[in-house]
């Protein structure tokens, strides 16, 4: 039998066959199979200690193949993987869309105030009040933007969030 044990499991299986005979307890273990073809089967081994009218000890149990089980659930724990990572990239486009968003409008507004305080001040006789409405408007603009990276950056540290 422990020439057929998977090499990574045979200490396991000794130890708890070890510890079963030694303490006359039943036995309730998985190990793997190493088969000769090099394929690996999965066994859930369930055997009742008993002792016979001389006094030594047997065991009676049975051996169950979990192999197609243990496929499955290295199969549904991959798919659960990409799934949650298929998620957190959704997630991920969503934010990236909303940052963009968020950080696009203060900016654009910096960048038509400007044109418009450029025009402004290239009149024959410069707008000099417009011109200072339209470096406020772009100030505001750029403050609004930098409130945006704040809030952003708040998000990854732990600090607590503002309803605003």
């Amino acid at each position: 039998m422990f020439q057929r044990i998977h090499p990574e499991d045979v200490a396991s299986v000794q130890e708890t066959l070890d510890r079963g005979v030694q303490g006359s307890m039943d036995l309730d273990f998985e190990h793997r199979f190493l088969m000769s073809d090099g394929s690996v089967k999965y066994v859930h081994v369930v055997a009742h200690a008993i002792r016979d009218e001389q006094g030594h000890l047997e065991y009676v149990g049975a051996v169950t193949d979990l192999t197609e089980h243990k496929l499955a659930e290295d199969a549904l724990r991959r798919s659960q993987a990409a799934l949650a990572h298929v998620a957190r990239m959704t997630m991920l486009g969503e934010l990236t869309a909303s940052i963009a968003h968020e950080g696009n409008q203060p900016l654009a507004g910096v960048f038509t105030n400007g044109q418009a305080c450029l025009r402004w001040l290239a009149r024959a006789v410069p707008d000099l009040v417009e011109a200072r409405a339209a470096l406020e408007r772009s100030i505001r603009d750029g403050q609004r933007a930098s409130a945006v990276i704040r809030r952003i950056r708040a998000l990854s540290t732990k600090t607590d969030s503002q309803r605003a």
